[in-house]
């Protein structure tokens, strides 16, 4: 039983891993994923310290910071300083930064859409419920 679900996992992040580069790349985008993830995260988790960003999405902190850099010069995200430590600064998501983050997401779904033609209501209520039980996952270790 425990080597199945092993296996079911794996084939679950391996098969979602490769889905999302399949409707990434159909949708034409040219935005590095490391720029949609760091949008996500803040979307998802709230503000962050760049080193806790680099961390989180393991990338190298200079790495974060680029693309702290790019997104700030967008008007993606904006930072602002830590009201925790004067000397630190926190990065978070903008209005705009929200909307991109909202309208990749739609067009990843329009992307993949076509693809599952086939899929009557059983699969699309199995996806839902896929969904619903990776997004109760806690980060915290157990």
């Amino acid at each position: 039983m425990e080597t199945e679900r092993r296996t079911a996992l794996e084939q679950l992040l391996a098969q979602s891993h490769r889905v999302t580069r399949i409707a990434a790349a159909a949708t034409g985008s040219a935005t590095p994923s490391s720029h949609r993830s760091v949008l996500a995260l803040l979307a998802r988790d709230g503000d962050h310290r760049v080193g806790e960003i680099a961390a989180e999405l393991r990338l190298t902190q200079p790495g974060a910071t680029q693309v702290v850099t790019a997104l700030a010069e967008e008007g993606l995200v904006e930072r602002c300083a830590d009201p925790d430590d004067g000397r630190a600064t926190r990065v978070s998501i903008t209005p705009a930064g929200r909307t991109s983050v909202d309208h990749w997401r739609r067009d990843l779904s329009d992307a993949l859409s076509p693809m599952l033609g086939e899929l009557d209501d059983d699969d699309w209520a199995a996806i839902a419920r896929t969904a619903a039980l990776l997004a109760s996952i806690d980060r915290s270790p157990r």
